[in-house]
């Protein structure tokens, strides 16, 4: 037995609508310029251009903020690299200072430029 409100009742499928909001309809076209689509594409490959690699870095260690947990790797170019190391690794940090170090960890590149190492190991490279 079928309830009598819904006697004349036709589904909308059955009456060609496809379930579009009439607001969207009367939305008006908007025009994109080539040159903003190029604006927003060079942003979002400079801010997403960053790459992040298991590597080891040959160095001197240069500095170190111990309450930080951060550090600095002076490169065989001359080139320096700040880093970050776990509180556990102070003391291995702390023995490498100003002598030269192999230090193993994630390394962030940016438009293949190092950025900083997130230290995982620290090596001394000389006894």
């Amino acid at each position: 037995m079928t309830d009598p409100r819904y006697a004349n009742f036709t589904p909308a499928w059955a009456r060609g609508q496809t379930g579009q909001f009439p607001l969207l309809n009367d939305t008006p076209n908007i025009g994109i310029e080539p040159g903003y689509i190029k604006k927003v594409a060079n942003n979002l490959k400079r801010r997403l251009d960053m790459q992040h690699e298991r590597e080891a870095l040959e160095g001197r260690l240069i500095a170190v903020d111990l309450a930080r947990g951060t550090l600095k790797v002076e490169l065989a170019g001359g080139e320096e690299v700040r880093g970050t190391f776990e509180r556990s690794m102070a003391g291995a940090v702390i023995v490498s200072l100003n002598r030269m170090v192999t230090l193993h960890g994630d390394v962030t590149r940016k438009n293949r430029r190092l950025v900083s190492i997130r230290v995982l190991l620290c090596e001394l490279s000389e006894p």
